[in-house]
């Protein structure tokens, strides 16, 4: 009756040991969740920065483009020379625009990628809890 008792006893601590492990490792994939959900929104951010970036693009192109024309205004006609450089200084304002919001945009990509790098040391942390 002793040995049943003790094995009992045994047995009822090997369960309560499962039992916490299993809420502690519950409670680490949790956090483990919640830094995969940050990590989501990062990229989420990242992909409208990016896309940011790719409409500031598009839009120097077009400035770089209407530049080029007021230039060939210029040779054809130089009389109305003074109306083309005030395009050309509409244009050059354009691309300065577009240049700064380049400047934001890498510099909110450069945080994105901080960000994820910290989460990434945070989640490599986590996992290393784990015991195999």
């Amino acid at each position: 009756a002793r040995q049943t008792a003790e094995a009992s006893n045994q047995i009822r601590e090997q369960i309560t040991g499962i039992q916490d492990s299993s809420k502690i490792t519950a409670g680490q994939i949790g956090q483990i969740s919640e830094v995969i959900h940050q990590v989501s929104d990062m990229v989420g951010t990242i992909a409208a920065t990016v896309e940011e970036q790719s409409f500031a693009t598009l839009e120097i192109a077009a400035n770089v483009s209407q530049a080029a024309m007021g230039i060939a205004e210029v040779n054809t006609a130089v009389v109305e020379s003074s109306s083309v450089a005030g395009k050309i200084a509409f244009d050059i304002v354009q691309v300065n625009q577009g240049a700064n919001l380049i400047a934001k945009a890498a510099g909110q990509v450069n945080a994105g990628a901080e960000t994820m790098a910290e989460l990434a040391v945070r989640l490599n942390k986590l996992v290393g809890r784990f015991k195999i």
